[in-house]
Order: structure tokens, then C-alpha cells, then sequence
């Protein structure tokens, strides 16, 4: 295989300096702009092999021409403008996600399992002889556990199918279609999804459109924002923050809507809210696709050779493996907060504010305010650190986020066990001590993912992490089954525990996870 040679050095003036050469067969264009990355595209008529990879240089190398160059390179505030592109197209995506989500256990508590009703939807007597059966004319506390009971595991199935079709979805736009038409795709199946919900027989059906949509749309787009820079670009963590800051500046909107239509015209208008959100996101993605990387496949790699690229990366593999596999517990713990401690909120504590009833679903809200408020707070301390060479490693910082999901239900458990009247103050406080260790795991995690990920696995590996949150929102339904058997004490300090456990297992495995992904280089 013939590889092309470049040599170019670039002075304060953005001129030319050097020159670039490579075989006959390997054509080699060169577009000089003013971005700070360089973007070297080759490829060998021989055996179709093809490579596109990005470096932090001031100039741009690409051979599909220059106004493509041009639109990939043009930045706003210091990052290329397809960062804001597809943070903006996950802001869309993640208002039909948490708007819906923030109703749905509510929904199915409330509303989905009216006496003599909810046998006419369809699927649902079936599953829910699945996870034990359901009585009508039980006492009603006994009913109405079951209901609770019954609906958390209907919530851990759902919010774990979500994260486990985007393995799929990674592998067909790896292997197949390429991110971009994955995306789509995906995209219009959600909002097929959102409209069924409005419908009370189709409830099962819409969420089953939802999950394969977020299959396709889900762990591409974030690989893409991965691809906007190079391995070693010093942006790409706050880049992620920034997309991280687009998930959640969704994610405090959506209850706010979705709670309003709620409370003021029936839970059909905020499930119609979230299908318009999605349809939003669409169109700035569709109408931003210049801006984003373009589609990105193996041509010549079929799906069977995904085994021997698997071996020849074995150990970093297994290594970013093992890192997503240790997240379950987290998102067991964390998907809490809108699953029982949705229902608490609703049941148990003080809601009033002089005369103002605040909606329930808004405290799905403040999750998302704080880590827009928190996001830049931390990154200036970790460039604090930075400077002073103490910045932990990624594999600490998700450590670090473990215990602070942990003290964060230290600090319900408080007043569950001194007061009899709980006061929104405590929910508020937990909320932020737990989302300070979202903000230490999770957009760490993305980019952990994407900077160690080989290039031709990236989507594939991107879809193993969410395959850890597909585990571990499956064993929140699960525990949110004891929150009726358990005190609300006893259930608070168990989530405690696990969290504080697997954040110590997380740190005793760091060095063993480091060697394996020194242990060969990306390839």
C-alpha cells in the first residue's frame, strides 16, 4: 500500500512553507483555511481502503474540495460550527426524550392503569402477567403498589431497551450506511413513536418506535462530535461538555413545557410537545449536514472482519469495555430520580410555595439547570488542575462521581429519617450533589469512548457504553420495585451503598485499565 507524504510547516501569516508529495495513485489535495486543524484524507485505488483523520494543525488537507473544507473548518467561539450543529440537534432530541420521560412514570401511575382500561391496550396484559400480574379488585393500597411496582419495570425496560439498540445502530453506520442517514432515520421513527403516545392503546407500540429510533440517532451523533476533532485535540473534553451542555439545556426545558400541558390540558398534549421537539431537531440537523463530518464507512470491510479488527485492538478493547461495564451500577442509582423519587416527589413531599402547586414534573428539571450551571464551574477547575499538572485522570474523575452519587442520597435520607414533612429545599440539594457526579461521569465517559476507541469500531464502541446504561436502567426498573416493599430510609441508604461501592471498584481497577489501553497503539 502506497501512503502519501506530506511535509508542511506553516509560519504567523498562514503561508505555505512546505510541500506535499505522495504516489501516482494517491491523489492528495490541499486547501489551505484558517482553522486550527488539519484534515488528511487518502485513497489506494488498489484495495479501496480509505482513511480520514483530523490533526490540530492551521491548515486543511482533504481531497473532496473546498467548500467542503471551508464548512468543516469554519468555527464560532473557538470550535467548528458542527459542534453547535449537533449539540443542537441532541437539544431537540433530548426534549422529546426527558419531556416524555418526565410524564411517563407519572402517566403509567396515574393514568395507563385505570381500572377496566388498561387491558385494552395493546401488548400490555401481557407483559404485565410477565412481572407478576395485576389485580382490579385488590384492596386499593395493595393495587396501587402494584401498579408501582409493575410500572417501574415497565420504566427500567424502556429506558433500558434505549440504550441498548444504539450498539445496533453504531454497527450498520460503522459497517454499512454511515452516520448521517442512520441519524435520520432514526429520527423520524422517534417521532412517529412520540405521536402514538398521544394515543392510550398504542402506548406500547410508541415506545417500541421510540427505542429503535434512539438506536439509530443515539451513539452516532455523538461519534460524529468525536470526529470533529483529533485524538490528541486538548478541546475534545470541553467540546463534549458543551454537547453535554446542549443534552440538558433540552432536558431543563422539556418538563417546564411538558408539565404545563400536562397539568393544563391532559398528558396527550405533553406527549404531542416531545414529537415537535424531535421534528425541530430534525430540521437544524438536516439543514446543518454541511457542517458535521461526513458519512464514514469501512467500504471494503465486511461485517465478519469486525472480529479481526477486534483482535488486533484486544486489550484497549477490552479495556473501554470494562470502563462502560462499571457505569450499570451508576445508572441504576441515577435513574432514580425519575422513576421512584418521581413518585416521592408527587407523594411525599411539600410542594407549595405560598400559593403556587409546582408541578411535579419540573423537578425533572433541575438536574438539567445545574449542570448547565455547574458545567462551567468544573471545567474551570479541571483546567486549574491542568495547570498545575493535579487534573485527575479520566478514569478518576468517573470514579470521583460515584461518591458523590452516593452522598447524594446520604443527604434524602436525612430528612426521611429526622422530619415528617419533607421540603423541596432537600430535593433541590440532592439533586445538585448528584448531578456533580453526572458531570464527573458521564461526558468524561463520551469522551473516554471516542479518544480511545479504533477508528473503524468508534460507533460500535460508542454503542457498548450506552449497552452499560441499557444494563443499568434494566436493574433501576428492577430496584424501583423495592421502594414500596422497603422504608424510604432503607431504600435511600441502599442506593447509597451501591453507589459508594462501585465507585471504590471503579478506582482499585484504574491502573489495569490504563495498561490496556497503553498496551497498543489506535489502529
Amino acid at each position: 500500500m502506497n501512503l502519501p507524504h506530506a511535509s508542511v510547516e506553516m509560519d504567523e501569516g498562514d503561508h505555505l512553507l512546505g510541500n506535499a508529495s505522495g504516489a501516482s495513485d494517491t491523489p492528495l489535495g490541499i486547501a489551505i483555511t484558517q482553522a486550527k486543524t488539519v484534515r488528511i484524507g487518502r485513497s489506494n485505488g488498489e484495495d479501496g481502503d480509505s482513511v480520514d483523520e483530523t490533526r490540530p494543525l492551521a491548515f486543511h488537507l482533504d481531497v473532496e474540495g473546498e467548500d467542503e473544507d471551508a464548512s468543516l473548518a469554519k468555527e464560532w467561539f473557538g470550535f467548528p460550527v458542527g459542534l453547535y450543529v449537533l449539540a443542537g440537534t441532541e437539544l431537540w432530541e433530548r426534549f422529546s426524550y426527558y419531556g416524555m420521560k418526565a410524564l411517563l412514570v407519572l402517566y403509567m401511575n396515574d393514568g395507563l392503569f385505570e381500572e377496566d382500561r388498561w387491558q385494552g391496550v395493546y401488548g400490555l396484559p401481557t407483559l404485565v402477567a410477565i412481572y407478576g400480574g395485576l389485580d382490579d379488585t385488590s384492596p386499593l393500597h395493595v393495587r396501587q403498589n402494584r401498579v408501582q411496582q409493575v410500572s417501574s419495570s415497565i420504566y427500567g425496560l424502556y429506558t433500558s431497551l434505549v440504550y441498548l439498540t444504539p450498539i445496533v445502530g453504531g454497527l450498520l453506520a460503522d459497517r454499512k450506511f454511515g452516520q448521517y442517514r442512520v441519524v435520520v432515520v432514526g429520527g423520524f421513527v422517534i417521532i412517529v413513536g412520540h405521536v402514538l403516545m398521544s394515543f392510550h392503546s398504542t402506548f406500547l407500540l410508541a415506545l417500541l418506535f421510540i427505542v429503535v429510533g434512539t438506536g439509530g440517532f443515539k451513539s452516532n451523533i455523538s461519534t460524529q462530535v468525536g470526529r470533529l476533532f483529533h485524538t490528541e485535540d486538548s478541546r475534545r473534553d470541553t467540546a463534549f461538555s458543551i454537547f453535554y451542555c446542549g443534552i440538558n439545556l433540552g432536558a431543563f426545558i422539556a418538563p417546564l413545557v411538558t408539565g404545563v400541558l400536562h397539568h393544563g390540558l391532559g398528558f396527550g398534549a405533553g406527549f404531542s410537545a416531545a414529537a415537535v421537539g424531535m421534528a425541530m431537531g430534525m430540521v437544524l440537523y438536516i439543514g446543518g449536514q454541511k457542517y458535521v463530518p461526513g458519512d464514514k464507512t469501512e467500504k471494503s470491510t465486511h461485517f465478519s472482519d469486525t472480529w479481526g479488527i477486534l483482535a488486533q485492538n484486544k486489550r484497549r478493547v477490552l479495556s473501554i469495555m470494562t470502563m462502560s461495564s462499571l457505569t450499570v451500577v451508576f445508572w441504576a442509582v441515577y435513574e432514580q430520580k425519575s422513576n421512584t423519587l418521581a413518585l416521592f416527589e408527587d407523594r411525599e413531599v411539600n410542594r407549595y410555595v405560598g400559593g403556587l402547586h409546582v408541578p411535579t414534573e419540573w423537578f425533572q428539571s433541575i438536574d438539567a439547570l445545574f449542570i448547565l450551571a455547574f458545567t462551567p464551574l468544573i471545567g474551570t477547575y479541571w483546567r486549574y488542575q491542568n495547570w498545575r499538572n493535579q487534573e485527575p485522570c479520566p478514569e478518576t474523575k468517573m470514579g470521583i462521581g460515584y461518591f458523590f452519587a452516593s452522598a447524594s442520597y446520604l443527604v434524602l435520607l436525612l430528612p426521611v429519617l429526622l422530619f415528617s414533612d419533607v421540603g423541596m429545599v432537600w430535593i433541590i440539594l440532592m439533586i445538585a450533589v448528584l448531578t456533580v457526579g453526572e458531570l464527573y461521569l458521564s461526558p468524561i465517559g463520551l469522551s473516554f469512548v471516542s479518544q480511545n476507541a479504533p477508528p473503524q469500531l468508534g460507533s460500535f464502541l460508542m454503542g457498548v457504553w450506552f449497552l452499560a446504561s441499557f444494563a443499568g436502567n434494566y436493574l433501576a426498573g428492577f430496584l424501583g420495585t423495592f421502594y414500596t416493599k422497603m422504608g424510604h430510609a432503607w431504600f435511600f441508604a441502599l442506593l447509597s451503598l451501591l453507589a459508594i461501592l462501585n465507585g471504590a471498584m471503579v478506582l482499585l481497577l484504574r491502573p489495569w485499565i490504563q495498561r490496556g489501553l497503553q498496551s497498543t497503539s489506535i489502529r
